[in-house]
């Protein structure tokens, strides 16, 4: 006498039950796609607030090592050329102090790199995405309220205590293919489009941070008493 095993074969997925799973694992994904999209942009956003403080701090810092002066954008009096990320390495990226090539190295420091940034070029380390501003008091037409721009190496360090409008005078933020900009370079050096809203992330230098549109990141740089 033939006995019925208690443990049937499970029957193997119809055609509907797998096209069915496919549906639903399909609109699962459409709905947290968009989500974790968001919240890797929004991870990225803060990670970018936390760069900008730490350039404050690390100007800050600057400014007490080197008699009240503000970091230079270029500062090319020792022959040699230093960039903005070369002069705050020191407070920020020691990896950069200890390499080889010190310049390089901190062109290529993940802490300059604007993690929202699509054209970094690691040919071109020196386009981060951020830039410094290199004209801070008015009229911007006068040489001697320039400081460290690239060539001028008669220019000299302006000290924090003489920047005026400091709450809406943008120090660094959001380029394109530059790495700093002045009065002359703002409207197509500054870059507005990496937020919401058309707007760009900048640095002013009372430490706030602020995202601003492309005309009021201009005005910012040009005559931040507009603002």
């Amino acid at each position: 006498m033939k006995h019925k095993s208690p443990y049937s074969p499970r029957s193997a997925f119809t055609l509907i039950e797998l096209l069915t799973v496919i549906a639903i694992v399909g609109v699962l994904t459409a709905i947290l796609l968009p989500s974790l999209g968001g919240t890797q942009r929004k991870a990225k956003e803060a990670n970018k607030q936390n760069m900008y403080r730490q350039f404050f701090a690390a100007n800050s810092m600057y400014v007490n090592d080197n008699g009240g002066r503000v970091c230079l954008a270029a500062d090319n009096r020792s022959g040699v050329e230093l960039n903005w990320r070369t002069l705050m390495a020191p407070y920020i990226a020691e990896e950069a102090m200890s390499a080889i090539d010190p310049v390089d190295a901190a062109n290529r420091a993940e802490v300059f790199i604007d993690p929202l940034f699509d054209g970094y070029d690691e040919t071109r380390p020196h386009l981060t995405g951020i830039g410094m501003n290199t004209q801070l008091r008015l009229p911007e037409s006068a040489s001697v309220n320039a400081y460290g721009l690239q060539g001028e190496s008669a220019a000299q360090p302006m000290r924090m205590s003489a920047v005026t409008y400091p709450e809406s005078r943008i120090f660094m933020g959001d380029v394109s293919s530059v790495w700093f900009f002045d009065s002359v370079t703002a409207s197509s050096a500054l870059d507005a489009s990496r937020h919401e809203g058309e707007t760009g992330m900048f640095l002013r230098f009372d430490g706030s941070i602020a995202l601003l549109t492309a005309a009021d990141a201009a005005l910012g740089v040009t005559d931040p008493s507009r603002l």
